[in-house]
Parts: C-alpha cells; structure tokens; sequence
C-alpha cells in the first residue's frame, strides 16, 4: 500500500472553486440530493453545496501535481464545497480515484491490527509532509481503522489540519477509502471546526450513504 499512502496526502482537496454541474444528480428530497458518479460511486450531498467545475479541477489538480510528485495514475471527478453566508468554505466533498489499484476487498478484510497500524504510521507521514507545500499544517492524528458501509470495507482516517486561507481556523478531515483494484477511490469530507455543532451530523450522513460498484 506504499504508492497508496503517498497519493493520499492529495486527497483532503483544498477546493476553493467555483459552481458547476455533478456528472449525475436527481432529487433525494428537499433537503438532500443523490450523487451519481459514471464509475457506479453514489452518496447524497445537501442541496446547498455548490459542485466545482471541470476547469476549475483541472486547475487544482495541476497546482496540486506541481507540488506533489502522483507515483500512480489518479483523477479528481467530484468535489464540492459548502460556504456560509461570508462566501467562506466551511465544508468539503470529494472523491479521488485510484484505476491502477492493485489491492481489493479480501485483502482489507484480512488486515490485522498491526497491519492497520503500519498503515496509518506510514499515511500519516505521507500527509504531513505532503500538505506543507501547500500551507497546511496537521496539527492532530486520529488514526485509521477498517470500517463497513453497506457491505464494503474501508480504510476510515480522521485527522486535524489548519485551514489554507486562515491559519487560525482548522478543519476536521475524514478519508474514507474504498480499495477494491479499478474500483478503487477515495471519498474525503471535512469541515470547518466552528461549525462541527451543526455540520459534524450532515458529514455523518454524506459517510453513511456511500455505495460502491
């Protein structure tokens, strides 16, 4: 899981972009929509998250790779943000692929705690190296362990990190991967502290709603 473990210090996105158009979305109900993405990835989004655009990706992932050296073939098909009523984000969503994968479901399920272990040490490392080039700072480790949504195990890793644009804010991060060979992804959500009162529970359901193919 080496290449894994570097890659995924990408994957929090710092996405401060504009709107655009999901690849597929339909009405879940007022409050929420559901996420369709081509590769068979879904998960609702509350409707007042704006979707980034295609060239706005596209140019947070070359400001991302010329900082960051990617050693497996990776692309970023969907991210959203949340923004308060000062047009700051305080909440992020997306989803980073992993096509070239070469580690699947009966590989996580047969993981010890040991193995989990060497795992996060190493991910850990990875990420807080590889966030410094872009101005953040992981200011608290949670760890990983293998979690099952709807039917699938993931690598759940939660850490604490300040915020690209004001130092003194810090932002709650979940990478909640998925890995499974060509379907394998990452989904990553965090919000901003401040408002952990009332967003911790949106990102709880946004977790719990994964499907994977």
């Amino acid at each position: 899981m080496r290449n894994l473990t570097t890659t995924l210090c990408l994957t929090f996105a710092v996405l401060l972009g504009s709107v655009g158009n999901s690849e597929s979305a339909f009405a879940e109900n007022n409050l929420f929509v559901q996420i369709k993405l081509k590769n068979g990835i879904s998960f609702v989004l509350p409707r007042n998250w704006k979707i980034i655009d295609n060239n706005t990706k596209t140019t947070l992932e070359a400001s991302v790779a010329s900082r960051i050296k990617l050693p497996i073939n990776t692309s970023l098909p969907f991210a959203a943000n949340l923004y308060n009523h000062k047009n700051s984000t305080v909440a992020m969503v997306n989803v980073r692929i992993y096509p070239e994968m070469d580690v699947y479901q009966r590989d996580v399920s047969a993981l010890n705690k040991q193995s989990v272990n060497d795992f996060d040490k190493e991910l850990k490392i990875n990420i807080t190296d590889g966030v410094r080039p872009l101005g953040i700072e992981v200011t608290n480790w949670y760890g990983t362990k293998i979690v099952r949504i709807n039917g699938k195990f993931f690598l759940s890793t939660q850490y604490r990190r300040t915020s690209a644009i004001d130092p003194l804010k810090y932002f709650r991060v979940n990478l909640v991967r998925l890995l499974d060979g060509k379907h394998s992804y990452t989904l990553t959500v965090s919000y901003e502290e401040g408002s952990g009162y009332l967003l911790k529970p949106i990102i709880e359901k946004i977790r719990h709603s994964i499907k994977s193919p």
